[in-house]
């Protein structure tokens, strides 16, 4: 061997020995860097990795999720970590690495959320971390009935929408209920009689057969559920008819079939009014004796009484509570425990004005229609009011009091105060319809509970979410 190549074979064998320290030396640096790594993120807090809600779930109805995932398993969370802007009532539950924020009560519909949980820590390391999450919740369609000289519509639009879109038409629409894909319209024929029809997103129609001829009125839909409710009277004028007012449930998600609901005696009901508990699969009728039921249509239509009342008025959109009548006034009646308390309306700019029909509100405050007697006029003047049990707050009233206010309810999350109104009672003329018959001039108003403000007005009535 060549002193030429000796030199080459130790230059080469440098160069390995080299590399190698060289190789030895990074990795020592990573492993070093990862184990550093490590021990910083083994001491930080969880992080948020993703969210998940229901935008519009959490509008529609209580107890929706917004389920927070962290990066590792967190310690339990309590009520009091979790900040809500705009601020709303939740229940907090922690499992593993996922954070559930139930929302008690629905929110408010196009508004963005804020929500912060403060001092999470994971289940090994006392280090506390803050996840914050922003969302828009969602803002449902709504429908109403529009009248016209020759064919009424029934109308889609939304609360911050000036487009319409017209479901289905035809002459003579009496009144109508939205489901899941249906809609449940009720016309007048010609002879008087009344038709039941389901029109579906294609604007295909099914008839649904009556038990005979004959009318309905009192329609309710319960989208949650798909039971369709009304009364029917049967045509023929006699004493021995076989049906007078009388209360049928139609489950849109199975047959057509139409079903009696039965009372305490196990005959059918022959109602003054009645109501769907909402997100409940039962309903409250006060029967032509005053006695008010609740029914419940899935456990083989039983019947418990609820008392004797005059009046029956509205269930709260929280099925907590029905508002009933007695001789004295108005009352808020317990579904849970039958109790009862007054809603007599509480004073107005110093002045206690006369109480009308009324809802119960979640918070335990309620919306009444009250009035006034104006001793210059000598006429009443009608408002709707926001009542706590001490103070009325005016929410709305018609311009100069020249209209009237028809009916009032309350969106399905709270939020609005719906009131058909007649704008001007001097010029109001009927439309002629016998059953569910409005003015000519009937126009609906959004209002917002909290502000007052008037959001919206629509030229019909009959509101459905």
């Amino acid at each position: 061997m060549t002193d030429r190549s000796a030199r080459a074979l130790d230059t080469a064998d440098l160069g390995t020995r080299r590399f190698r320290r060289t190789f030895a030396g990074v990795v020592v640096c990573l492993l070093v860097l990862v184990a550093l790594f490590a021990a910083i993120g083994a001491n930080q807090g969880p992080k948020l990795s993703s969210a998940q809600v229901d935008t519009d779930g959490v509008v529609s109805q209580s107890g929706q999720q917004l389920r927070l995932f962290a990066n590792q398993a967190v310690a339990a969370v309590s009520d009091d970590q979790v900040e809500i802007t705009p601020a709303a009532p939740v229940t907090v539950n922690s499992s593993g690495d996922t954070i559930a924020v139930q929302f008690d009560q629905p929110l408010r519909y196009n508004t963005e959320y804020s929500v912060s949980v403060t001092g999470v820590t994971s289940q090994y390391v006392d280090t506390p971390s803050t996840l914050e999450y922003t969302f828009r919740t969602g803002s449902p369609d709504l429908y109403y009935l529009d009248r016209g000289p020759d064919t009424d519509q029934v109308v889609r639009t939304g609360i911050n929408e000036t487009e319409r879109t017209v479901v289905y038409s035809a002459p003579r629409i009496q009144d109508f209920a939205v489901f899941d894909g249906l809609v449940a319209v009720v016309t007048t024929l010609d002879t008087g009689l009344s038709a039941l029809s389901l029109v579906n997103a294609d604007g295909d129609v099914e008839s649904v057969a009556l038990p005979g001829a004959g009318t309905i009125d009192l329609m309710r839909g319960n989208a949650a559920t798909g039971m369709l409710g009304f009364t029917f009277t049967g045509a023929e004028p006699t004493p021995e008819r076989t049906y007078f007012d009388t209360l049928f449930t139609v489950d849109l998600n199975t047959t057509r079939l139409l079903n009696p609901v039965l009372g305490l005696d196990g005959q059918a009901l022959e109602v003054l009014e009645w109501a769907f508990v909402p997100s409940s699969t039962r309903l409250i009728a006060q029967n032509s004796d005053q006695s008010l039921l609740s029914v419940d249509t899935a456990e083989d239509g039983t019947a418990l009484p609820l008392g004797q009342y005059v009046e029956f008025d509205s269930v709260s959109i929280d099925g907590a509570t029905a508002v009933v009548a007695d001789p004295f006034g108005p009352l808020a009646l317990s579904l849970a425990d039958g109790t009862t308390r007054r809603l007599d309306p509480s004073p107005l700019d110093g002045a206690t004005p006369f109480g009308g029909t009324a809802q119960v509100l979640a918070d335990g405050s309620w919306l009444q229609q009250v009035a006034f007697f104006d001793e210059t006029s000598g006429r009443f003047q009608s408002l709707v009011v926001v009542d706590d049990g001490e103070q009325s707050r005016a929410l709305f009233r018609t311009l100069n009091d020249a209209g009237s206010i028809e009916r009032f309810t309350v969106s399905p999350n709270g939020q609005y105060a719906v009131i058909e109104t007649v704008p001007d009672v001097s010029v109001g003329v009927s439309d002629g319809y016998t059953i569910n018959g409005r003015s000519t001039s009937i126009t609906t108003v959004f209002v917002d509970l909290e502000s007052g403000a008037v959001v919206k007005s629509v030229e019909g009535f009959e509101v459905n979410w």
